[in-house]
């Protein structure tokens, strides 16, 4: 089977999809969760706000081992899968996700200039747990 590779644009895409869909959930949760400092404006520290950071990893990591695709995956039609084009493992969901702190520089130009640059469009987190984004 060839694998066709999901090109930037689409990553791109999948990626905003992810991101806006996060910061309504996120957005709700401050909401509830956050002191309001302002009139109609909601701040939260402390654990509550590392929350946020778990609940994002675990977003990632848990949707991508299980089906391969985030939502923002599923709605541009692209899955994540290992160099043979099967389902990918827990571990290398976790790789994959945990260099998102890296990938994520710079509002993800680090993961944009890796895809754009490496054969298999592949960004750092890809390359390290040897995964691939294909088209559906």
């Amino acid at each position: 089977m060839e694998l066709k590779f999901a090109g930037l644009g689409k990553r791109i895409l999948g990626g905003i999809i992810d991101i806006i869909l996060l910061v309504i959930v996120f957005a709700i949760y401050v909401r509830f969760f956050g002191r309001e400092v302002l009139p109609g404006s909601y701040h939260v520290e402390g654990m509550p706000a590392f929350y946020i950071f778990v609940f994002i990893f675990l977003y990632y990591w848990v949707f991508e081992a299980i089906t391969g695709k985030t939502l923002g995956k599923l709605i541009v039609k692209t899955r994540v899968v290992n160099k043979e084009g099967n389902k990918i493992t827990w571990r290398q969901s976790f790789v994959r996700n945990i260099m998102r702190v890296i990938d994520g520089l710079f509002f993800y130009l680090v993961a944009a200039i890796a895809i754009a640059s490496s054969e298999k469009n592949q960004r750092l987190g890809d390359m390290l747990a040897k995964t691939v984004v294909i088209n559906q």
